[in-house]
C-alpha cells in the first residue's frame, strides 16, 4: 500500500504524519491473513527492491499527488503488478484514474477493497459495481457504501507502516487517529461531504479509548484526522471527560469549527487534556467571502472564538483562503492583519482550490477559468484559476506576502525575547519554508508573470480593435490578420514579423521517468531533489555541475529530459528604429515595448542539439 508524497515544500513537512486509509485497509488485509506493508513516501522512500514478489499494490492519492500516483501506478504495471488505486482524486476522477491502473475504488473502501483483493486471490475478478471501476469496462461514479458503524473498522495496525516511528515531533511520537468521518457543514471548496457524507458518524467512546489507551505517555501527541471532532460536542465531552477519568497523558491536537470556542466546558475539558493544537478553518475575515462559502460563521464569530481559545491559552493554528469572488487586495490585507494581531499562534494562507468533486471546481469548469490541470500545483499553495478581482500572480504574492507579515523576522525576535521558545522555532521554520517555496518555485512565478502580461496585452488589443472577448489574440495568424486592419501590406507584415526581437529559451525537466531511464548509466540519485522541476537550460547545467557530474553525465540528463521551448516576440523601441525607414512605422507605435505573442510549446527529442 502506498500513500504519494507532497510535490512540494508545506508548513507539515517538519512533522510528516502517514493518511490513514492505507494504514486501515492493509490492517483489514493483514488480519485476513495477507503479507502487506504500507510505504507512506513522506517518511520512507519507495524503492524498487521492494516490488520483486509483490502481486498487487494500492495506491492513494488526493489531489496534489495525483502525478506522482499516476507515475507509480504506471511504472508499477509495467513490472506486471496489479495496481487498485483509491482515495478522494481517484474517486471524482475515475476516466482518469483508470488509464494508469487495473481497478479503481470509489469512496469508502473498507469494503469493496478486500473483496477485491480476495477474490484476485482466488484467480476471480469481478465487475465493476459500485465502489469499483474495472479497466476495460464502462466507468461510472457510483460510490462504495459508507461505513455505517465505525466501531467495525479495525484499529490500525501501526507496524505495517515503514517508517512510523520516525513520525517524530521535538522527540513527541506523533500518532493518528480517526474518531469519526462526515461533516454537518458544506463549504463550497471542500470535497469532505461528498467523499463521507454530511452526516457525522463517529466512533464508540469505550472504541477510541481503546484506540489511545495505548500511547498513555507524554512521548505521544494524539492527532485526530477528523474532518471537525467537535460536530457533535455532546460526543466529545463524553470523550474528554473520560481522558480526564483515566488519567491520559498524551497531548492531542484536532481541527475543530470556530463555534466549538462557544462551549466553555469543552474548553476547559480540551486544556485539561492536554490539548496542544485546533486547528481552525476560519477562511475568511470578509463577510461576503465567509457567505460565498457557505461557512456558517460571522466575522464577529471568527473574533470571539479566537479570543475565547486564547483566554484558555490552547493554541490555534488558522487556515485562511484567498481567492474568492469576493476577494479584493484590501480584504485580503484586513484578513492578514486580523491574523497578525488576533493571537492566532501560526497560520496558513491558502490559494482557494478548485479540486474535483467540489461545487468550486465545477463552476470554474464551467466558467472556463481554470487554466491549468496539472494535479501537482493543487496544494493550496498555487494559483490554478483565473480570479475575480486579481491577476493570477497578484493572487499568488498576496499569499506570499501574507506569510511574509506573519512570520517576519521582528515577529520571530518579538516571541523569542517573551521567552516563547517553541513559537519562535516554529516561526522561523515557517519562515525558511517560505522561502524554500519562493525559491524552487521561480518557473510558476514566471509563469504567472507571463499570463498577466499576456493577458494584459490582449485586453489592449481587443479594446483597440473592438475585437470580441471570446477572440484569442495569441498566435502569429492573428497577429497578422490585426496589422491587416492597420492596412499594412503582406510585404510590410512581413517585414515587422521579420524584424521583431524573438527570445527563445530552453526549459528542462528531470521526470522521474528521466531518473528511471539514466540510472543505469549514471548515479541518478543525486538528481531525485531536481526531480519534477523545470529550469533553462544554463540554470539545470550550472545545477549539475554543482552537483559534480561531468559533461558527457550532464549530456546524457539532457537527452533524456522533457524539453519545452517558451519563446515570445516584441516589437520594442529599437525593433521600430529599424523598421523606420523601411515602412511608415507611427502606426506600430502602440505596440512598443510590448510582448505581442507568444509560446510554449515541446520539442523532440530529435531536436535536442539544434535551435528552434
Amino acid at each position: 500500500m502506498i500513500e504519494p508524497k507532497s510535490p512540494d515544500v508545506h508548513i507539515f513537512s517538519l512533522t510528516p504524519v502517514p493518511r490513514l486509509g492505507t494504514i486501515i485497509l492493509g490492517t483489514i488485509l493483514k488480519e485476513r491473513g495477507f503479507d502487506v506493508a504500507v510505504i507512506a513516501e513522506e517518511i520512507h522512500p519507495v524503492k524498487d527492491e521492494y516490488f520483486q514478489d509483490v502481486q498487487l499494490v494500492g495506491i492513494s492519492s488526493t489531489t496534489s499527488t495525483a502525478v506522482r500516483a499516476y507515475a507509480l501506478a504506471d511504472r508499477l504495471r509495467e513490472k506486471g503488478i496489479t495496481v487498485v488505486m483509491g482515495g478522494p482524486h481517484v474517486t471524482f476522477m475515475p476516466e482518469e484514474a483508470i488509464n494508469h491502473a487495473d481497478y479503481v475504488v470509489l469512496g469508502e473502501g473498507e469494503n469493496i477493497f478486500p473483496e477485491l483483493v480476495e477474490a484476485l486471490d482466488r484467480g476471480e475478478t469481478l465487475k465493476s459495481q459500485p465502489g469499483l471501476v474495472v479497466r476495460g469496462e464502462e466507468v461510472h461514479h457510483v460510490h462504495a457504501q459508507r461505513v455505517k458503524n465505525l466501531d467495525d473498522i479495525p484499529i490500525p495496525d501501526f507496524s505495517i507502516v515503514m517508517g512510523m516511528n520516525d513520525c517524530k515531533v521535538r522527540g513527541t511520537r506523533v500518532i493518528p487517529i480517526q474518531a469519526s468521518r462526515g461533516c454537518p457543514f458544506d463549504c463550497c471548496f471542500c470535497s469532505v461531504t461528498d467523499m463521507f457524507g454530511r452526516k457525522f458518524r463517529h466512533k464508540s467512546i469505550e472504541r477510541v479509548l481503546q484506540e489511545v489507551e495505548k500511547f498513555n505517555s507524554k512521548k505521544y501527541n494524539i492527532f485526530f484526522y477528523d474532518d471537525n471532532i467537535a460536530a457533535d460536542k455532546k460526543w466529545l465531552k463524553e470523550l474528554l471527560r473520560e481522558f480526564v477519568k483515566r488519567e491520559m497523558k498524551f497531548s492531542w491536537c484536532a481541527q475543530v469549527r470556530i463555534d466549538a470556542a462557544k462551549d466553555e466546558e469543552l474548553l476547559d475539558l480540551m486544556k485539561a487534556t492536554r490539548c496542544q493544537t485546533v486547528f481552525i478553518g476560519i477562511e475568511s475575515l470578509n463577510p461576503d467571502t465567509l457567505k460565498a462559502m457557505n461557512k456558517n460563521q460571522t466575522a464577529e464569530e471568527i473574533k470571539q472564538g479566537v479570543a475565547a481559545f486564547n483566554a484558555k491559552k490552547i493554541p490555534v493554528h488558522g487556515m485562511f483562503v484567498f481567492g474568492l469572488d469576493t476577494d479584493t487586495p484590501e480584504t485580503l490585507k484586513g484578513t492578514i492583519s486580523f491574523a497578525k494581531y488576533s493571537g492566532i499562534t501560526t497560520v496558513q494562507f491558502l490559494i482557494l482550490t478548485p479540486l474535483p468533486g467540489t461545487r468550486t471546481y465545477k463552476e470554474l469548469k464551467s466558467q472556463g477559468r481554470i487554466f491549468t490541470d496539472d494535479w501537482s500545483l493543487y496544494d493550496g499553495h498555487h494559483v490554478t484559476f483565473q480570479p475575480e478581482n486579481f491577476s493570477p500572480v497578484k493572487l499568488q504574492e498576496m499569499q506570499v506576502w501574507g506569510h511574509n507579515k506573519f512570520y517576519s523576522i521582528w515577529r520571530l525576535i518579538k516571541k523569542f525575547m517573551k521567552g516563547k521558545f517553541i513559537d519562535a522555532a516554529i516561526y522561523a521554520y515557517a519562515k525558511n519554508i517560505n522561502r524554500l517555496w519562493k525559491k524552487s518555485n521561480k518557473f510558476f512565478m514566471n509563469y504567472l508573470n507571463f499570463m498577466s502580461i499576456s493577458e494584459e496585452l490582449t485586453r489592449r488589443i481587443k479594446a483597440f480593435f473592438d475585437i470580441n472577448e471570446d477572440t484569442r489574440v495569441f498566435s502569429r495568424v492573428e497577429l497578422a490578420y490585426q496589422f491587416k486592419k492597420l492596412t499594412l501590406s503582406q510585404e510590410e507584415i512581413k517585414t515587422i514579423i521579420n524584424n521583431a526581437k524573438i527570445t527563445i529559451k530552453d526549459w528542462y525537466e528531470i521526470t522521474e521517468d528521466t531518473i528511471d531511464k539514466v540510472k543505469h548509466q549514471i548515479c541518478a540519485d543525486k538528481l531525485k531533489v531536481l526531480a519534477n522541476k523545470s529550469l533553462p537550460e544554463v540554470e539545470l547545467k550550472q545545477e549539475l555541475k554543482k552537483m559534480d557530474f561531468k559533461q558527457e553525465e550532464i549530456n546524457v540528463i539532457l537527452n533524456q529530459t522533457d524539453r519545452k521551448v517558451k519563446a515570445w516576440f516584441e516589437i520594442n523601441e529599437e525593433v521600430i528604429e529599424n523598421l523606420k525607414s523601411k515602412i511608415n512605422i507611427n502606426r506600430l507605435k502602440m505596440f512598443s515595448n510590448q510582448v505581442f505573442c507568444t509560446f510554449i510549446g515541446s520539442t523532440e527529442r530529435s531536436s535536442q542539439s539544434g535551435k528552434s
